[in-house]
């Protein structure tokens, strides 16, 4: 009876222990995150006045400097409680299961004297089955946590740049098509190009031997569709060769209505130009050849260029070639 009554002693003294041990950590880990095995091994080690690694580092520094670094290298071992997610409540949490553990510890060796071998199982069972919940249910909330994350910043991607289909949008290319607008209207013609990102389409139309261009831009579309019965769909769509006219297939007629037209136009723009053959000189610095669109002016300075091109785009028949 005596032996059992020392062990019972014992049992109640390291559980105490093990209890103040335990609430001290809480309070420490609130502030540098510093929960763990050691900690608590640490606290009990103290409290029985025996030296731990942190005391130790502090008696070791013969200097000021020497604590200071001391002080610096324990503290750059902490962990930031904001980076482990885990809250101040958490560390209590760990205080009160670690104590119920070192109880049951304490219980289980009285009750081994009295072979009462259930005591000491649920002691076990109990204690591992409540940690194996606690871990269960701190990674479901990280999960539902980051879950609620990513749908958040997804929710936030709400451009049809990231809903856009554009092999989708490359099927209407050369197919004769009806686009309509929000206001109403709808436009016909063969898709020449579509934007896949603001979704602006460009329709050609033939009328005639002339071919016209409509311009929709994307905020204004409302649908596009693909006109496929015969009655309605033109025979073939319009050739590149029909949009853009070379330097080869302009008559010499008409490079020299060119001609004179753009001279009569520099000149109402106060501009000296003195004729070269077929050639149009400025200055000796600007030369204009045939047929005497953007992509013949020729001119050193990127300054005058400039300002010539914005002279030549104000004529309605100069284009790019």
């Amino acid at each position: 009876m005596a032996n059992q009554l020392v062990l019972a002693v014992l049992a109640v003294a390291v559980a105490v222990l093990a209890t103040a041990a335990a609430d001290k950590t809480a309070v420490e880990a609130a502030a540098d995150g510093g929960v763990g095995p050691r900690r608590v091994v640490d606290g009990v080690l103290s409290m029985l006045g025996v030296p731990t690694g942190d005391t130790e580092a502090a008696d070791d520094a013969e200097s000021t400097e020497d604590a200071e670094e001391a002080a610096t290298e324990v503290a750059s071992t902490k962990v930031d409680p904001g980076e482990r997610g885990i809250h101040k409540k958490k560390y209590y949490k760990y205080a009160l299961w670690h104590t119920f553990y070192w109880w049951a510890w304490a219980f289980a060796v009285v009750a081994i004297k009295f072979k009462v071998v259930l005591l000491v199982i649920w002691g076990h069972v109990s204690y591992f089955a409540v940690a194996l919940i606690r871990m269960l249910l701190r990674e479901v909330c990280l999960i539902t946590k980051m879950a609620s994350r990513s749908a958040g910043e997804g929710s936030g991607n709400t451009s049809k740049v990231y809903v856009n289909d554009p092999l989708h949008l490359k099927s209407f290319v050369n197919c004769y098509v009806e686009v309509k607008t929000n206001s109403g209207s709808s436009i016909r013609g063969f898709v020449y190009t579509i934007d896949p990102v603001s979704e602006s389409v460009i329709l050609l139309k033939r009328q005639d031997d002339k071919i016209s261009m409509d311009i929709v831009v994307g905020h204004s579309v409302s649908s596009i569709t693909h006109i496929t019965s015969p009655e309605d769909t033109p025979s073939e769509p319009i050739p590149d060769e029909m949009l853009f006219v070379t330097a080869e297939q302009i008559s010499d007629e008409e490079a020299e209505r060119r001609r004179v037209q753009l001279k009569q136009w520099l000149c109402a723009n106060h501009v000296p130009v003195v004729e070269d053959g077929n050639m149009l000189v400025m200055e000796d610095v600007i030369v204009i050849d045939s047929p005497y669109g953007l992509n013949q002016c020729f001119v050193s300075n990127s300054v005058i260029m400039e300002r010539v091109h914005k002279l030549l785009k104000q004529m309605p028949w100069v284009d790019s070639e």
